[in-house]
């Protein structure tokens, strides 16, 4: 069989970006136990949590445990920036691991195609080229949103009381 994506330049690109993806999954889990319990001791009954959940469920759950947490940070700008970036990320995510993929004829890009048959019996598709430096980077970005509102607010998390 030929590769239709010609140098390991695609594959490569696309294999980096899915595990910086991998790695926004696994400390969003993180962070839904460290806002639960309270602590980061409880990391391993968090990836049980996680491993049950949709990237979207885990970015919900996150989300409206810390809505939950701390009311009075209303109205959440930065958490609903976050949010926003996280959402973006699991969007192109399914694009990454949906879309059928090949080389591009630009260096550092690949084509990406997409077939949707929602409301059209015969599908609509699309052809376009993306860098794969890019696509990389909206996962990195979502990461470092995730990691920087987090570590500004780790020890506030866990100085919280429990709500009785």
């Amino acid at each position: 069989m030929i590769a239709p994506y010609g140098s390991d330049e695609v594959p490569l690109g696309l294999g980096r970006a899915l595990m910086t993806f991998a790695h926004l999954e696994m400390m969003l889990e993180y962070y839904v136990s460290m806002i639960l319990f309270r602590s980061s001791s409880h990391e391993d009954e968090g990836h049980i949590l996680g491993n049950h959940m949709s990237y979207s469920g885990k970015v919900n759950a996150f989300a409206t445990l810390y809505r939950y947490r701390f009311p009075e940070e209303q109205p959440w700008e930065a958490l609903n920036e976050v949010e926003a970036r996280l959402r973006d990320a699991g969007r192109e995510r399914n694009r990454l691991v949906h879309d059928e993929w090949s080389a591009a004829y630009e260096p550092g890009h690949a084509t990406r195609m997409s077939v949707r048959r929602r409301g059209n019996p015969f599908g609509e598709g699309w052809l376009e080229s993306v860098s794969l430096e890019e696509l990389e980077g909206t996962f990195q970005r979502a990461d470092t949103a995730l990691s920087d509102f987090m570590g500004k607010r780790s020890m506030q998390i866990r100085d919280v009381p429990r709500a009785e």
